[in-house]
């Protein structure tokens, strides 16, 4: 396959590795890609913005070809001037193909019971480590196509971030949050993140239990009451004292 040496090239160029990150701790280790369908969604939007590219380049060259070929009554420039543009044409959209083909082969997942991995990109390669007892909020996104095509991007937010939204749009992973573009069957990936995001809760990793948070803080709130209330009637003895005038300062 024609991809296969630039592959190799390029990532000799970059010095990335085409392997899978190494797992983060924890157990029922999970290494995946995007779905076959996510790479389907990302060449649909890159045909629709070629042939475009095409036919505007394209009409403009050959309509240049025409009068130069009907103004000067020779053909070479005409030859020359179309063939350097389809040349061009071809050369740039094979690179912009292998750019969205090899973007799609570097995003790998990983996902364990204790965090998730997301790595991404090829020339300026970003990967972020998410720990689930930290998980704040898990949204799904899916527009239209990717409805059509049955894919989902799972936003997973941490605490500490509020960023998701940024993540979303502008990449895949940053420091508090991440996204896990093009996944088949994502509400299955969800349930399972959940549900080890409420099997890490409580184990001294993240926020403590809900059901014992209020039990705690209604214990050892109870002698703080009668010392609020003591305070309490001690101002109002002290206020009644100086409205009165009887109040008496003492060396």
């Amino acid at each position: 396959m024609l991809l296969d040496p630039i592959r190799r090239a390029l990532l000799r160029f970059l010095r990335v590795s085409h392997a899978p990150p190494e797992a983060p701790g924890g157990e029922h280790v999970e290494i995946f890609r995007a779905s076959p369908r996510y790479l389907t969604y990302l060449l649909l939007a890159w045909a629709v913005r070629s042939a475009f590219m095409i036919l505007v380049m394209g009409g403009g060259i050959t309509a240049a070809c025409i009068a130069i070929v009907l103004e000067e009554h020779v053909l070479w420039p005409a030859l020359l001037l179309g063939g350097a543009t389809a040349a061009l044409l071809f050369a740039f959209t094979f690179l912009s193909y292998a750019a969205i083909r090899l973007d799609y082969e570097m995003r790998w997942y990983v996902l364990t019971d204790r965090s998730l991995r997301i790595r991404e990109g090829l020339a300026h390669m970003r990967e972020v480590t998410l720990t689930l007892a930290n998980v704040q909020d898990i949204k799904v996104s899916q527009g239209p196509l990717q409805r059509l095509l049955d894919l989902t991007d799972v936003v997973v937010d941490t605490a500490g971030g509020g960023a998701a939204p940024a993540a979303a749009a502008h990449g895949s992973v940053h420091g508090h949050a991440g996204v896990l573009r093009g996944v088949e069957r994502g509400s299955e990936l969800v349930a399972k993140i959940r549900a080890s995001v409420q099997q890490r809760k409580g184990t001294g990793l993240g926020d403590v239990d809900e059901h014992v948070e209020p039990v705690a803080q209604v214990a050892a709130g109870e002698p703080l009451i009668e010392v609020l209330r003591e305070v309490r009637d001690e101002a109002r003895a002290l206020r009644t004292e100086l409205v009165s005038g009887t109040l008496v300062f003492r060396d």
